[in-house]
């Protein structure tokens, strides 16, 4: 092929480096690892799986939910559940029977004494209940208040009382006495704890209050935190109090087991509205109504944990947005254990934050957490329907993390399945793999693979598609030990596909563009060869280089610019062609061209109608059998820098005046103007004798006066096309 050896405007660009397109999908953080599913495999902060401390099922109610769960001291658990005022209890033995039904709704809190009495606190009609082992029932406490939120004893046996609507606490006492200990100005005192000194620690709703109250009843707040409201307290040996917050909300009507009348709605909404007087109420986005126990507001998932420290440094240690914190409790060595109201997760926080994602929960929410002291365990309940649960520190012997489903954008060629792990002596992991072509898993994926053991990288045998997951099964034979996962990576190679020319736009004629962090120069190599090393070294990645830059005028510059996109993301390298379209071979103007636009000089080409052909590849991300090439023409354009030509001049005389009749034409382009000058006098203007300039061909009559010195005039004619191409012509005359 003959090369056309035309000076372009090339702008100076940087040198191509080759690169592989096989890719690896890295699993080695909290954040990613978080979006997999787990059954008996915990995930810590640092990013790494191990087997989560054993979970047995104590009892599974036929109630949507349990409001409060404790043990008492000879190792019985009490829970109440549901809307018909029903407390169960769970006997040494694993026996389970009612222990009572109190004419109430909703038992919100429960707390036993000393003697393993249990007290209920009932909603909305506030009362006081005590339970004896026997289910004998007897008021204690009847205030004025509708709500009762949290119940909790001093170690004089003294018992303290967490009301609303009125926001106040009651002291009873061991021998039944009665007494307001504190009246605050929130509307709602949501939970009760104690500190080292005997002070009492509330969290309120309606401003998100957190009070250090004395014995003396006189109270301080230590936090003004930015939640609405704070709704459990837990203190540490040391003095360390963690509260349990929600953010922005709603009043929404109270919302029993059966839906509410019409009527009834509209009441309960005008008393919300009114007073924020609280219900049950259910988290947004979950579809199954349930309580969420945090004062009967519609919740967004705006939540936190504030750790205030002895010395009064307070810090938000949750750092979880979509799942907002349902409940806490606190273990013996000081490490937090959270349950979460949306997608029921279980962390655990230790005394030096470090997070542990232990396991999640087909029910929507951990509604209650309680420690039981007695044998160093974790009670949790949960809602949807309401279970039971107990957490022990033994290691579950087998468990299983599945990935989130990673979508490789195109067809893919799995490589290899590697992993980085420690596995003490009794554990052993294993992995497997399935792909697809579709978001979600179903029938028309391949099987699980079978099992891989090279941690090493173990060839992927799944068949190729676009979406892949893995799992691995960890297991150990004994109690106190866990194979951990530390990282997994996953290789692939996408299959190459063709890319895609969207469009080539013709920019008009003079419109020339200069990249912005080059320095433009009028030298450059000759159509055909490769494209000359930048001056200023940039990556042949810096995506910039597809910015067009500044866009500047230059009289016979021509630019086209294209789209083209690779859905392998591969660095694409064009070919461009330039012919007349009245022949019938391509000359190419350059080759390798990296951006997806060029400028070049059009003096070097006869005047004509062209097409461009613009052929593009992903040659330089892809071994040479398997790249790809695309190509597209251009519509038609002109190359056009000769000017008009002025002819058909009839030029009459008399006396001092002149009459001259003329025609102008262009081959490509409209006439845009048109001057004279007689005897080189200053140009003057005239316009086609139907007064418009809007196409090739223009006809002109010129009526003017000249100084008759009996010498020989000249008339010189100035014609200007659309693109700004120059014609001329002169005449001279006679007196």
């Amino acid at each position: 092929m003959n090369k056309l050896a035309v000076l372009t405007c090339i702008i100076l660009l940087p040198v191509i480096s080759f690169a592989s397109s096989s890719q690896i999908q890295t699993y080695n953080s909290f954040t990613k690892l978080e979006q997999g599913t787990s059954d008996g495999v915990s995930l810590s902060s640092e990013g790494e799986l191990r087997l989560s401390p054993r979970i047995e099922t104590v009892f599974e109610s036929q109630e949507t939910f349990i409001w409060d769960i404790v043990s008492a001291a000879d190792g019985t658990i009490y829970f109440s559940a549901g809307n018909q005022g029903l407390i169960y209890r769970i006997l040494k033995s694993g026996d389970i029977d009612t222990l009572c039904k109190l004419d109430e709704i909703q038992i919100h809190a429960l707390v036993t004494d000393r003697h393993n009495n249990v007290y209920a606190a009932s909603s909305p009609n506030g009362k006081v209940y005590k339970i004896d082992r026997n289910g004998n029932i007897s008021v204690v406490f009847d205030p004025p208040d509708t709500y009762i939120w949290d119940l909790t004893f001093d170690k004089s046996n003294n018992l303290f009382v967490a009301t609303g609507d009125s926001g106040a606490i009651y002291q009873i006492t061991a021998n039944g006495k009665s007494s307001l200990f504190y009246m605050s100005t929130e509307s709602h005192i949501r939970a009760l704890n104690w500190d080292n000194s005997g002070n009492l620690i509330a969290g309120s709703m309606g401003n998100g209050y957190v009070y250090r109250i004395s014995p003396a009843g006189k109270a301080y707040i230590i936090y003004d935190s930015d939640l609405r409201e704070i709704h459990q307290i837990e203190v540490t040996s040391d003095g360390t109090i963690y509260a349990a917050g929600l953010g922005r909300t709603t009043p929404v009507s109270p919302v029993g087991p059966t839906p509410p009348k019409e009527e009834e709605k509209k009441e309960a909404n005008k008393e919300n509205e009114n007073n924020e007087i609280p219900g049950v109420y259910v988290l947004d986005e979950i579809e199954i109504e349930a309580p969420s126990l945090t004062a009967g507001l519609r919740v967004s998932a705006e939540s936190g944990i504030f750790k205030i420290d002895p010395n009064g440094m307070i810090r938000n240690i949750w750092d979880e947005a979509r799942e907002p914190v349902q409940s806490i409790a606190l273990k013996s060595g000081g490490t937090l254990i959270v349950g979460t109201g949306k997608n029921g997760k279980l962390f655990s926080y230790d005394s030096s934050n470090k997070k542990v994602l232990i396991t999640g929960f087909q029910q929507a929410q951990i509604s209650s957490l309680y420690f039981d002291k007695t044998d160093q365990t974790i009670l949790m309940a949960t809602a949807n329907l309401g279970t039971v649960y107990r957490m022990t520190e033994k290691t579950r012997s087998v468990g299983q993390y599945q990935s989130e489903v990673f979508d490789s954008y195109s067809i893919s060629n799995w490589g290899s399945i590697s992993w980085e792990y420690d596995c003490p002596d009794g554990c052993d992991i294993k992995f497997y793999s399935r792909t697809g072509n579709t978001k979600e898993p179903n029938n028309t994926w391949s099987d699980w693979s079978v099992s891989y053991h090279n941690s090493e990288g173990s060839k992927i045998t799944n068949p190729n598609a676009r979406f892949f997951q893995w799992k691995a099964e960890l297991s150990s034979r004994k109690n106190d030990s866990s194979p951990i996962i530390k990282k997994v990576n996953i290789s692939y190679v996408q299959e190459n596909v063709e890319p895609i020319i969207h469009q080539i736009t013709i920019h008009p004629q003079g419109e020339f563009y200069q990249h912005p962090q080059q320095n433009f120069e009028y030298e450059g190599p000759s159509y055909g060869e490769d494209v000359m090393e930048s001056k200023n070294n940039s990556s042949a990645n810096d995506r910039s280089s597809d910015y067009m830059g500044r866009k500047l005028a230059r009289k016979g510059y021509r630019t086209v610019s294209w789209q083209a996109t690779d859905d392998n993301n591969d660095k694409l390298l064009y070919d461009i062609y330039l012919k007349l379209t009245s022949t019938e071979n391509w000359k190419l103007l350059v080759s390798h061209w990296p951006v997806s636009f060029i400028s070049w000089d059009t003096y070097r080409f006869p005047d004509g109608v062209y097409q461009i052909k613009l052929v593009t590849t992903d040659s330089l991300a892809n071994p040479i059998d398997q790249a790809k090439t695309t190509e597209r023409i251009s519509n038609t354009f002109e190359i056009d820098n000769s000017g008009p030509q002025i002819s058909e001049i009839e030029l009459q005389t008399k006396d001092n005046l002149i009459n001259v009749k003329f025609k102008v034409t262009d081959r490509f382009n409209p006439i845009q103007d048109l001057l004279y000058s007689i005897d080189g006098n200053k140009w003057k203007r005239v316009f086609p004798t139907d007064k418009i300039f809007d196409t090739r061909n223009e006809y002109f009559e010129i009526q003017d006066s000249f100084i008759k010195d009996g010498s020989t005039h000249s008339l010189m004619f100035k014609a200007i096309d659309l693109v700004f191409n120059l014609g001329f012509a002169h005449r001279y005359f006679e007196e």
